[in-house]
């Protein structure tokens, strides 16, 4: 059994990695002639993935402390990750209408500045999934675990 603090962890972790292996995917195909040099790559990296980690580690923490989830099996602590991720990176590839595609359009309305609705929802989904995805998770293990004293009970 894990504690439910281990557990937040592993997602964090987890999320750093796959964050810090997509941008590095990106930055490889990138087309740009004159790449920014590479420690200003590596530090910028290194405070994305950290704040990225940092902030799934905390929702999932917060969603298994609302499921009163303490103690979670090695399937319960993998398949967060697992469930989030793949959630997370389904959100990553709806279209953004971008402003430089508003510009292209040829209506007569005006464009505004503003940040485009699906950019503020793809963050909102990022943030609130893994503390979802961990909630669910923790009230099912929870709900599926013995209680000591019964299970000494049975034995009796």
């Amino acid at each position: 059994m894990y504690s439910a603090w281990s557990a937040s962890w592993v997602s964090g972790i987890a999320a750093a990695v796959a964050t810090a292996a997509a941008i590095a995917v990106e930055v490889s195909k990138s087309s740009v002639p004159d790449l920014p040099p590479v420690w200003l790559l590596a530090a910028t990296l290194l405070v994305v993935f950290s704040m990225v980690g940092g902030a799934v580690t905390l929702a999932v923490r917060g969603g298994l402390r609302v499921a009163s989830c303490h103690r979670l099996t090695l399937r319960s602590v993998l398949s967060i990750p697992i469930i989030s991720l793949l959630l997370m990176g389904v959100v990553a590839t709806i279209p953004i209408e971008t402003h430089a595609v508003m510009l292209d359009k040829n209506s007569g309305q005006s464009v505004s500045n503003a940040i485009p609705l699906a950019i503020w929802i793809g963050i909102f989904v990022m943030i609130v999934t893994p503390g979802l995805v961990a909630y669910v998770v923790g009230r099912v293990s929870r709900d599926s675990q013995v209680p000591p004293d019964k299970a000494r009970a049975g034995q009796t």
